[in-house]
């Protein structure tokens, strides 16, 4: 295993999920006083490793029979197409 990308792989995808849904829910799981923490993190792990393998599976189909450039093209524009939407909805006041 390259530790290098691994460091970079682990760092890019903790900060992107900082604060995102599944962020948000688990922590709304974990104010419920009834609810086992071991039970909360297991689950939540679970779900985010099978979420990743989905991912893999489809970046690697992807990968194999569209060139990385585009790709990388596609997703670029979804991120700022997103950003965009955010932002008019932001001034909107929305």
């Amino acid at each position: 295993m390259n530790l290098k990308v691994f460091f970079l792989i682990f760092i890019t995808v903790f900060l992107a999920e900082l604060g995102d849904k599944t962020n948000i829910t688990t922590f709304l799981f974990s104010t419920h006083p009834e609810i086992s923490r071991v039970s909360i993190f297991v689950s939540a792990t679970l779900a985010f490793m099978a979420a990743s393998v989905l991912s893999i599976a489809a970046g690697t189909l992807l990968g194999n029979t569209i060139p990385h450039r585009i790709i990388n093209l596609i997703t670029g524009a979804i991120f700022v197409l997103i950003g965009l939407i955010l932002l008019i909805s932001a001034l909107k006041g929305g």
